[in-house]
């Protein structure tokens, strides 16, 4: 199954904007890929407060999680906020064994991580 990346914002309680990724699929080889460039399109975005949304997320390994980091330092450099929600078991495990919690805070629901970005 190949990957699909959705873009949608929502007001938060405070009143600022979040950005919001739904990632469903496979994060595979090709996967890693288009969100890379994905990625790309947020390197010019000052403070942006983004929550990825994995529930759909079916697969990942370490490189894709790599790519997620990845996504994190340049949200963070920018000034912006990045937390991650709704793993399955599967990808919250590669998620652990890779270290990545320590970066991303990680929670069950999109209302607890958008409160997270408030």
């Amino acid at each position: 199954m190949s990957i699909e990346i959705v873009r949608r914002e929502k007001k938060l309680d405070s009143g600022s904007l979040a950005i919001i990724i739904d990632i469903s699929g496979d994060l595979d080889f090709e996967g890693e890929e288009m969100l890379a460039s994905f990625v790309s399109e947020f390197v010019a975005l000052k403070g942006a407060n983004v929550a990825l949304n994995l529930e759909k997320l079916n697969f990942t390994n370490s490189t894709g999680i790599a790519v997620i980091r990845k996504f994190c330092a340049v949200v963070m450099k920018n000034g912006g906020k990045l937390v991650a929600y709704a793993p399955n078991s599967m990808v919250e495990m590669v998620i652990k064994l890779t270290k990545a919690d320590l970066f991303i805070k990680i929670f069950p629901t999109e209302s607890e991580a958008l409160k997270n970005l408030a």
